[in-house]
């Protein structure tokens, strides 16, 4: 039986073997290979040089007099196709089908063969016309409008509070000092004076900017529309509090969700909750101050961690396999060095034995990291905090100490805030958690690089501050948002089966 043609396909053939972007004036070799005219340039010591080698084959190709602009132009390859390749204008359920209506029932454009199946009962208009109107894409701008003034209202008040409560701890403490002063006098002479004074910082400037910061700002973010990829569904709210910070979540294999909270360095330690799937509560753990809680791996078989300086607590699931290798990391605060190393456990009921081995990775402080499905390429979302809060995406390679790719995203400012290998229309690729952008990046990981492809559900109400990402054996996509929104994301593909 023949392997069905993905929209990834599709594209993937689209596309220069060079820069892997879809062709930008493509140019066709005599070994029948195809390239950019500007990633043929680039493989020349100068625009007339006399000679080139294919990439592909390895063939000497002369060069033209009128150098590599004089190959010929491709013209086996529809202009109108790669215009669709970069705007993601192909079904992503029918590859071979053009996105040509607009379901507006889903808010998705969809291909003439899913308006006869899944969308047949819903309203749909040619996808031009619905571009050109946009009335659903206003009504959404204003939805989003209002849930961002409700933010903004909701961090306000969240400073009106701390701030009185400021006002009140300066007032006790001007209370005491003056009782104080006042107990300690007597009707003697005295050699020194006493007075109350109140000491403050005199240049507000870089208080008032913290707050400006925390009230945030407002900014467009474009997303190009694509074919709808993935089904969104809200499972359950952990907690009403609009900063409620979920760092990790961890669905099991016995139909419960773990949260994790980011520890309050001041006031508490880190906490996990665990849920059922529906959102009802089962139990709470707390842990250490300045501790952080990791529930791993994102794949099948489930384990925790914490570290407290430079010492660890792991404890494992109960696993049906005899014998398991993961992965878990380990972050020194001391240092603000992080590893990530590989256990392997041995069940032999009653007792469970762990092999630790030595390092696969170390880098800076890591909120985040991920492992393909080869255990070969590792993911770290890296942190550092001086002076400004910096997180960056790198790719590592066993056994290569240092990293091989850096991400760069299409959008600036960017903060990512997790990451996740996860399985799209049969290909694995890379989600990025985009917190300050409403976004999740999909991101191909092909030959050591790590380059944007898309937006998952560009535009989804729902994924507003993303926080963490995970999979489950179902191959859902779990994300966390801000404020304690548990969503999960199902392949169409699966999803109709």
């Amino acid at each position: 039986m023949a392997t069905p043609v993905t929209t990834q396909d599709k594209v993937k053939s689209l596309s220069c073997a060079l820069c892997l972007e879809v062709f930008r004036n493509p140019k066709l070799l005599p070994c029948s290979h195809t390239f950019c005219e500007i990633c043929l340039e680039g493989l020349s010591t100068s625009v007339f040089a006399a000679r080139l080698q294919c990439p592909t084959c390895r063939k000497q190709i002369d060069v033209p007099p009128g150098g590599v602009s004089a190959f010929q132009t491709n013209f086996y390859i529809d202009p109108e196709d790669l215009e669709k390749a970069r705007n993601n204008a192909f079904c992503t359920v029918h590859p071979n089908r053009d996105l040509e209506l607009f379901c507006e029932e889903c808010n998705v454009p969809v291909c003439l063969k899913c308006k006869l199946s899944d969308h047949v009962t819903h309203e749909t208009k040619d996808i031009k016309e619905a571009a050109v109107s946009g009335t659903r894409e206003q009504q959404a701008v204003e939805d989003k409008k209002t849930l961002l003034e409700k933010a903004i209202r909701q961090r306000e008040d969240t400073l009106k509070v701390a701030i009185a409560s400021f006002r009140d701890e300066a007032l006790a403490s001007l209370n005491k000092i003056a009782d104080d002063i006042s107990g300690s006098l007597t009707t003697d002479w005295v050699t020194t004076i006493t007075r109350p004074v109140l000491r403050f910082n005199a240049t507000p400037e870089p208080t008032l900017k913290i707050m400006r910061d925390y009230m945030g700002s407002a900014a467009k973010m474009e997303m190009a529309v694509s074919a709808p990829e993935v089904t969104v569904i809200e499972q359950f709210r952990c907690r009403e509090d609009p900063d409620t910070d979920v760092y990790h979540v961890c669905p099991t294999t016995d139909g419960k969700v773990w949260v994790s909270y980011e520890p309050n360095m001041i006031r508490e330690g880190a906490t996990s909750e665990m849920f059922t799937t529906d959102g009802e509560y089962v139990k709470t753990e707390k842990f250490d101050n300045r501790a952080r809680i990791t529930w791993a791996p994102r794949k099948d078989g489930l384990s925790m961690y914490y570290s407290l300086e430079i010492k660890t607590y792991i404890s494992f699931a109960k696993r049906i396999e005899p014998r398991l290798t993961r992965f878990f990391q380990l972050e020194n605060n001391l240092t603000g060095q992080a590893t990530v190393h590989s256990v392997t456990i041995v069940v032999e009921d009653p007792l469970e034995t762990e092999a630790l081995e030595a390092s696969i990775v170390t880098c800076a402080a890591h909120r985040a990291f991920d492992v393909d499905a080869s255990e070969q390429l590792f993911v770290v979302l890296e942190e550092v905090q001086a002076p400004d809060l910096q997180r960056t995406v790198r790719l590592y390679r066993r056994p290569q100490p240092d990293a091989i790719a850096t991400y760069s995203p299409p959008v600036a400012p960017f903060q990512p805030s997790d990451v996740c290998f996860y399985t799209l229309g049969g290909h694995e690729v890379l989600l990025v958690a985009d917190e300050l952008n409403d976004a999740i990046h999909v991101v191909n990981v092909q030959d050591g690089r790590l380059n944007f492809a898309r937006y998952l559900a560009p535009g989804c109400p729902l994924l507003v501050q993303p926080t963490a990402l995970n999979t489950d054996t179902r191959g859902r996509l779990w994300v966390a948002c801000r404020g304690g929104r548990i969503i999960t994301c199902t392949p169409i593909s699966s999803a109709n089966q």
